[in-house]
């Protein structure tokens, strides 16, 4: 079984991730793992706590939800500002540790898959 080293690349407009084959020295070249996904995040409105949805996929269930919920463009420019420690998603406060982490998951999560 290989071990695997991930890049992640958390940009303001782009997100990507790259897998290094730590074993056989070699980029893991998946058209589904290595693109580039939109930095955007979507909270649909619900009373659940549901995980958000990121990239490309959020933008298209935000317009589709009439604009309903909470949508992050861009959220990288936020994290970093230390005025921001939360911020409210229906009705359930989201701190910013966890911001990144959704973002960072989802990628990770999507690349093991494959």
């Amino acid at each position: 079984m290989s071990t695997y080293i991930y890049g992640i690349d958390f940009g303001t407009s782009n997100s990507s991730i790259t897998i290094w084959d730590v074993e056989r020295r070699t980029l893991v070249r998946d058209p589904h793992i290595a693109g580039v996904e939109s930095s955007f995040m979507y909270f649909p409105y619900t009373l659940r706590k549901d995980p958000p949805l990121i990239g490309n996929a959020a933008k298209l269930r935000y317009v589709q939800d009439e604009m309903r919920g909470r949508f992050f463009q861009a959220i990288k420019t936020i994290l970093p500002n230390r005025t921001f420690s939360e911020t409210i998603v229906n009705n359930q406060p989201f701190h910013r540790p966890a911001a990144f982490y959704a973002s960072t998951h989802r990628a990770r999560r999507d690349a093991d898959a494959r």
